[in-house]
């Protein structure tokens, strides 16, 4: 999908790709006038660009630009998409739900969300594939713990040690 926009005479061309450092999350590619830049919001991307084609910077909305609040734009992307991800909020964590598959044979659920751990805010990764389940612990692009077992997921959550 692609997106075209004037802006102050420029044409501008918006994209969602693939984010190089953090492949569980899109990036989102502006080009205009020979100059390109992928980040991780259309609204950060689009400014990246129009700093260096104008030598200022501005403010747009990068998801309207896109056209995420036209409800048709919604609607045209969703056709034939089997599941939507969806957010459940329980307290102070948001919980992003990214798939769910009735069939275990491929990956069955994948959820992330923010948290504390070792006294930095990252990114945690759940996943049950295969009868495994799995947690992954992000600090930006790096790592920095992997779980995994086939008991149930509360005892791996046991072995993380947060959220108790």
């Amino acid at each position: 999908m692609y997106v075209r926009v004037e802006l102050n005479t420029q044409l501008f061309t918006l994209r969602v790709v693939e984010n190089i450092p953090i492949k569980l999350l899109p990036g989102y590619s502006c080009e205009a006038a020979g100059v390109s830049s992928v980040q991780s919001t259309p609204s950060a991307a689009i400014k990246e660009v129009y700093k260096n084609i104008f030598k200022t910077s501005t403010e747009y909305n990068g998801q309207a630009i896109m056209g995420f609040d036209n409800e048709q734009i919604v609607n045209e992307l969703l056709e034939d998409v089997e599941f939507c991800p969806f957010t459940i909020n329980i307290r102070e964590i948001s919980l992003f739900v990214a798939g769910l598959n009735s069939n275990m044979f491929e990956m069955g659920y994948v959820s992330t969300f923010f948290s504390r751990y070792q006294n930095q805010c990252c990114l945690f990764v759940q996943k049950i594939r295969k009868g495994l389940f799995y947690v992954e612990v992000y600090k930006d692009t790096k790592i920095l713990a992997y779980y995994e077992g086939n008991s149930p997921a509360a005892e791996i959550w046991k072995s993380v040690r947060i959220l108790k």
